[in-house]
């Protein structure tokens, strides 16, 4: 080959790649430049609309997992369970209520009220892992869908949570048949929990102990700490502003002053989803409120979110925790 016709192909070969790599990365561009376009809308959107926000922070719409039948907790893996509708203001409320799986796991009879956090259902993994570890452990758990969640009829509402939670106590007041009872409540089940368990005191009802598993102090710090929101507080001005609509919503501040159980706060510093800061100043509150019944516990393992309960320390730290209180 020519010395001209080698050049003339390398010219024609690199024109031709030059063209698919423009055409790439303005490919690129364009879904970039959409994705940013969507960002902005959604933000928008989110911003002026308190509706659009609680659908967020409820996340019920979410079925994780899919396509699963609630109807059947065996085929979770749970070994002694029982399937339970409860009968709610909003309709029917699905519910597992989980037994050791032998007699001989028990220590110390307790049960456990189980108050989950957004998305999903009962039967998320983490979820059904908790109830997994905890019968092992000896204890009898009842784990419900709040209203608009799982298999349960209704819409979600900051009431319409913490009533359902009280449905969900009395039911299991009664087949406790007087032993100990605890809340426990994860995320934003932490925020039902405390509602829950300060309208227990005021009734003087029967309860024992309360766990907050990674909560938070109020629904506004939560909100703009997430990976979504952390963009527009950083750049856009009085963020904090276009969140006045649920300022006054899940404020588990107010709440926990009025709990006189004993409290258990615990956190791992690795959460990603709540920050460990805004459960100090829960537990901060709750310590200046002059409470001597709380505790928090900080775990440094790498277990996020949903894992406090895999801590290496964790089955050792409740059960001195039944024990004191039971």
């Amino acid at each position: 080959m020519s010395s001209d016709a080698t050049k003339k192909a390398r010219s024609t070969f690199f024109s031709k790649w030059s063209l698919v790599f423009s055409k790439l990365m303005w490919s690129l561009w364009s879904v970039l430049t959409f994705l940013v376009f969507c960002y902005i809308a959604f933000s928008a959107l989110v911003l002026y609309s308190k509706e659009v926000k609680m659908e967020i922070i409820y996340s019920h719409r979410i079925r994780s997992p899919w396509f699963a039948n609630l109807s059947s907790c065996k085929d979770f893996g749970l070994v002694k369970c029982e399937q339970v509708y409860l009968n709610g203001y909003a309709g029917k409320l699905g519910a597992w209520f989980i037994s050791p799986a032998s007699q001989q796991y028990i220590t110390r009879e307790a049960y456990i009220l189980y108050l989950h956090g957004n998305m999903g259902s009962r039967a998320m993994h983490h979820r059904v892992q908790f109830y997994k570890r905890l019968s092992k452990m000896g204890y009898h758990i009842l784990a419900i869908d709040y209203r608009g969640f799982g298999d349960s009829e209704g819409s979600p509402s900051e009431e319409g949570l913490v009533e359902d939670s009280k449905i969900a106590y009395k039911w299991l007041n009664n087949r406790a048949r007087g032993f100990a009872i605890y809340v426990w409540g994860h995320s934003l089940g932490s925020a039902v929990a405390v509602q829950l368990s300060s309208w227990l005191n005021a009734e003087r009802a029967q309860l024992n102990g309360v766990v907050l598993e990674a909560p938070f102090n109020n629904i506004t710090d939560a909100i703009i700490q997430t990976p979504l929101a952390l963009p527009l507080y950083q750049f856009l001005p009085n963020f904090e502003s276009y969140l006045d609509d649920v300022k006054n919503v899940f404020l588990s501040t107010f709440w926990i002053q009025k709990v006189t159980s004993p409290t258990l706060i615990l956190h791992d510093v690795s959460d990603s989803i709540i920050n460990i800061n805004l459960a100090r100043k829960l537990y901060a509150v709750a310590k200046a409120n002059g409470s001597t019944n709380v505790r928090m516990i900080e775990f440094d393992e790498q277990l996020d979110h949903c894992e406090v309960s895999s801590a290496k320390q964790f089955k050792k730290l409740f059960s001195d925790f039944v024990f004191h209180t039971s």
